[in-house]
């Protein structure tokens, strides 16, 4: 074959494809099986990414189990039958061009699939498909890398406090919608704040900083139950993680400032069922002492 533009990236080669995307090719169908195993996982609720745990520890989730578990996170799921379905596409048609059978578990599992795609990619690649598998299959696992990948979420910043007019006393009516700021990472991989945020209704940029200000020193004396106060936390960028939580209270860190009894705060405790209450500046106090000792013994 005379040089001719590769199908994928356009650099010349005596193949349908180049050298570089040959690699891309193998790397990316070595992956599969590891990507499979993310989406199951994270369709199930049991990973953020991490290592699957052992299996004195718990069960992994089967590659193509016909009982798998409820689709919590439905992109997940629809990932991962899209590459199984375009590697049983791509196996069938080189199984058709070079005229030989799969061989592999039946029904064939991802890991099967990718293995024996693997071990006939030289046919593959002297295939006039060659781009094209290449294309579909990248743009698979790229789809499932990102179902994996969960965002960041933004930052709460209070309402919007910009003065959209005035009502029948002419009393200014200010715009209200939710403001949230995009997290940014520092050098030291801590997400903060961006220190702009814009109204998506009205259209106006507030100071992200002056925001939080003002929000901390609304909120610094509210009274919450536990949970809240670890979301409140969490939407501030200041995460409390619920082993820290546990620990503060079992050594008496953190103590409750009042409790609900029958709909009422009240100052003292009556009964066992009434619901603890604490104070979100105490919280904040404790977690930064806790990160300036961390970072004192660095």
């Amino acid at each position: 074959m005379n040089p001719s533009p590769c199908q994928h990236c356009g650099a010349r080669t005596e193949m349908w494809i180049c050298n570089s995307c040959t690699a891309t090719l193998r790397q990316t169908v070595e992956q599969l099986p590891w990507l499979a195993n993310q989406l199951a996982l994270t369709f199930a609720r049991q990973s953020r990414l991490t290592p699957a745990p052992s299996a004195a520890r718990r069960r992994p989730v089967s590659e193509d189990d016909e009982e798998s578990p409820l689709p919590f996170v439905p992109a997940a799921r629809d990932r991962y039958d899209e590459i199984r379905t375009v590697l049983v596409r791509w196996v069938r048609d080189l199984c058709e061009q070079i005229g030989i059978e799969f061989t592999g578990s039946e029904p064939a599992t991802i890991a099967d699939l990718s293995a024996w795609l693997l071990a006939h990619l030289d046919r593959l690649i002297t295939s006039e498909d060659a781009g094209l598998a290449l294309g579909e299959l990248v743009d698979v696992a790229e789809r499932g890398i990102a179902a994996i990948n969960r965002p960041v979420p933004p930052v709460y910043r209070g309402p919007c406090p910009a003065v959209v007019g005035t009502d029948q006393r002419g009393r200014p009516i200010t715009c209200g919608v939710p403001l949230y700021a995009q997290r940014t990472e520092t050098e030291g991989g801590v997400t903060v704040g961006a220190d702009m945020v814009t109204c998506v209704r009205c259209g106006t940029t507030h100071d992200g900083r002056a925001l939080e200000q003002k929000l901390l020193a609304k909120m610094s004396g509210y009274l919450m139950p536990a949970d809240e106060i670890l979301r409140v936390m969490r939407e501030l960028g200041e995460p409390v993680a619920k082993s820290t939580w546990h620990n503060w209270r079992a050594k008496g860190k953190i103590q409750p400032r009042a409790w609900r009894h029958r709909g009422r705060i009240v100052n003292y405790w009556l009964t066992s069922e009434d619901e603890k209450l604490y104070r979100l500046d105490d919280v904040r106090a404790l977690r930064e002492a806790g990160m300036a000792a961390t970072t004192a013994r660095m």
